[in-house]
């Protein structure tokens, strides 16, 4: 099958299976485009990107992905993720965690730009962010995708409690603590079917759980893997490492109704080197 047909694809017991190996495609990573001026100064200010020239980088990189159609089977479960929200009367809502400073990364840039594509696909007018490395042009950024800051660092421990309202978290890449705190913070039946997850296949850090710091971490993940579904993103030909092992998770509700699992909840994470907290 080509990649548009297995861009994006139901998986149960997802197991890595080594390090993916990319294939040529003759595509320009984008941000080369801006080589030049890079070389020049010509778009930095103490070695951070002016935000008018990263939010010109990043529009070119969604044009690049609408070019080769990225994730179109992502947006488009995703729009029916909302449709059905919209039926029950729910609003839906976006909050990305951990995405890095898009002024300074080339990877934080991508994944900006494919959280710009997916809210504008789902009609989400509320997408909030939080990191401990976003800088003030970060934040002038995020203002001009009408995307605003989260006030603090709750480590992911974020309850989605409002049974009108559905949240998608935006999560690629995040280390497994966060992943922890958000899932321990929504422990039951009702907040965790009326949420949804961007971020890194659970599997994965369970395969790879060994001590004992990270499989106490990974125990929550390790409860709701097999009740949850899971749909990997086809390998990214722009950026090879921003959506490596990028799954969508989805937690049905009646699939969570038929385990008895609630009354237990999982250890909180031991906090992981990675999770800056301020």
């Amino acid at each position: 099958m080509s990649q548009d047909d297995e861009e994006f694809k139901l998986v149960v017991g997802h197991r890595s299976r080594g390090r993916v190996k990319y294939k040529k495609t003759g595509i320009k990573d984008v941000t080369d485009i801006y080589a030049d001026q890079r070389a020049h100064g010509q778009h930095h200010v103490g070695g951070e990107l002016t935000s008018a020239a990263a939010e010109g980088m990043v529009k070119g990189i969604r044009k690049e992905m609408k070019k080769i159609k990225y994730a179109n089977d992502l947006m488009t479960r995703l729009k029916q993720l909302a449709d059905e929200t919209t039926k029950r009367g729910q609003t839906f809502r976006i909050i990305c965690l951990g995405l890095g400073s898009p002024s300074r990364y080339a990877g934080s840039r991508h994944q900006l730009a494919l959280l710009c594509m997916l809210s504008d696909k789902i009609l989400c007018k509320d997408v909030s962010l939080y990191d401990p490395a976003f800088t003030a042009t970060d934040i002038t950024l995020f203002d001009s995708f009408n995307m605003s800051q989260l006030d603090v660092n709750n480590e992911g421990k974020i309850p989605c409690s409002d049974p009108d309202v559905f949240t998608l978290f935006y999560m690629p890449h995040c280390c497994r603590s966060l992943y922890a705190n958000l899932l321990i913070s929504n422990w039951g039946v009702g907040q965790l079917s009326n949420i949804a997850i961007i971020g890194n296949t659970f599997s994965n850090y369970l395969l790879h759980a060994i001590d004992a710091s990270a499989r106490k971490s990974t125990e929550a993940m390790r409860r709701l893997n097999p009740l949850m579904e899971s749909f990997l993103l086809a390998p990214y030909p722009l950026h090879a490492d921003c959506f490596s092992d990028t799954s969508l998770m989805i937690f049905p509700l009646q699939e969570l109704e038929k385990h008895d699992i609630w009354n237990s909840v999982p250890p909180a994470p031991t906090l992981d080197h990675e999770m800056a907290v301020n």
